[in-house]
């Protein structure tokens, strides 16, 4: 059964610094395409980890594409994968860091989908997992792009569940995992171990039910599902998963707005941010900030989105490590 409407997601992708790290030096944090009362976008926002202002690096995505999904091979490039359109599409947009020029991968995705989730082992490959399709059909299935050579496979492994609107992050070299969604149980977690990529399924370990959360990351340290939806209310809520140990708690910052359908961003060692999304006031154009430290504070920034959006593909350049 379906918890909930397919109409809301949000993206996000992981990346990683190594435990001890002093020498990495986070970049920037992406947002590609989704949608707002306006229709669908293709245009990409930049998000300046230093600074934290946001910038129209003047790429486009090569059509209008709402709820694709996002993952980096951090230092190297980012992708973009899936939405719809006009139409669904299967193609993968690639953005090669730093100097930001634009491709489309010659692997393509084995269906057009949207709303999947997922996540990277950077510097071995990105994960897109679930989703669903025009006729929608949902997935249980995991497709691999591996990295550098950008090819797509479908692993043996599959989810636990059919899943779509929903969301993850990753403990590079250790394990990806994904959260909630709107088939079978919503308080689902489910974790992809690095790098033999064997699911197992944590058990039903979420606060409470959540479609369209999205996912940041503390490489080394934890991973957060951040806002969502209940189904009949915008969360505010952090859930934290503590690495290594798997356990789940609840965070008492809080978001300072209920929405679904954010962007997530990760710079690990310092902050992760959620960005856009909707409720019942619309389209948001907001950052918040989750600074990671034994506080975890949540601040809402000065700096907005150069357009409100909700649904959009996001990956990080965490920089070389």
């Amino acid at each position: 059964m379906r918890f909930d409407s397919r109409g809301l997601v949000s993206t996000y992708l992981s990346e990683w610094m190594p435990t001890g790290d002093t020498t990495r030096q986070g970049v920037a944090g992406y947002v590609w395409g989704g949608s707002n009362s306006g229709g669908n976008l293709n245009s990409i926002n930049k998000f300046t980890f230093a600074t934290e202002l946001i910038s129209d690096p003047s790429k486009t995505l090569s059509q209008i594409t709402d709820s694709p999904t996002g993952f980096a091979d951090s230092g190297v490039a980012g992708y973009c994968a899936g939405g719809a359109g006009a139409s669904y599409v299967s193609s993968i947009a690639k953005l090669t860091f730093p100097a930001e020029v634009k491709s489309n991968l010659s692997a393509t995705l084995t269906v057009a989908i949207k709303f999947a989730a997922s996540y990277s082992n950077s510097g071995v490959a990105g994960y897109v997992l679930g989703g669903y399709d025009s006729s929608v059909n949902e997935y249980d299935t995991i497709q691999r792009i591996a990295f550098p050579a950008e090819t797509k496979t479908v692993i043996t492994a599959v989810l636990t569940q059919y899943n779509d609107t929903f969301q993850g992050f990753a403990n590079y070299g250790v394990a990806g995992y994904t959260g909630g969604g709107a088939t079978g149980s919503a308080q689902r977690v489910e974790k992809l171990a690095f790098p033999a990529e064997t699911i197992s399924n944590l058990g039903n370990i979420l606060t409470g039910n959540v479609i369209n959360t999205t996912g940041i990351q503390d490489k080394g340290v934890a991973g957060y599902f951040a806002g969502g939806s209940s189904g009949a209310t915008y969360l505010t809520r952090f859930d934290k998963i503590a690495f290594p140990s798997d356990t789940k708690s609840t965070l008492s910052a809080v978001l300072a707005a209920g929405a679904e359908g954010r962007g997530g961003m990760s710079n690990s060692g310092i902050a992760g941010y959620s960005v856009g999304g909707v409720n019942g006031s619309g389209t948001l154009d907001t950052v918040e900030k989750l600074t990671f430290a034994t506080t975890e504070v949540c601040t809402t920034l000065a700096t907005v989105l150069t357009v409100a959006r909700r649904w959009a593909g996001n990956f990080s350049d965490e920089g070389v490590f």
